[in-house]
């Protein structure tokens, strides 16, 4: 169908590169907020602003990356990364976080 965004189940091994840019987006402001956030404060993050309408938007695509497997949502409206999404190695001690290298 025209316009369908698929958003797969994350299986192991499998990266953020296979989201569209929106999702990946939203993805890399949880990763670098590192602790669970609102989805206003994603929709910002993201460049977004803070009208409702897109701030519900982005809450949207936030319940769709839980539902996937993506991100978390600890508590009812925070949101968080799971694992390492995005692949991102771990600067502090120069390992890759990511297991499948």
């Amino acid at each position: 169908p025209v316009g369908l965004v698929t958003v797969p189940v994350r299986r192991d091994g499998m990266d953020a590169a296979v989201l569209p840019v929106a999702y990946r987006d939203i993805l890399e402001v949880l990763v670098d907020a590192g602790v669970a956030v609102r989805a206003k404060t994603v929709t910002i993050g993201v460049g977004m602003g803070q009208d409702t309408a897109r701030v519900e938007g982005v809450r949207t695509k936030l319940k769709r990356l839980v539902a996937r497997g993506w991100a978390s949502e600890p508590s009812p409206g925070l949101f968080a990364s799971t694992g390492n999404p995005l692949g991102r190695r771990d600067v502090s001690d120069g390992h890759d976080t990511d297991s499948s290298f």
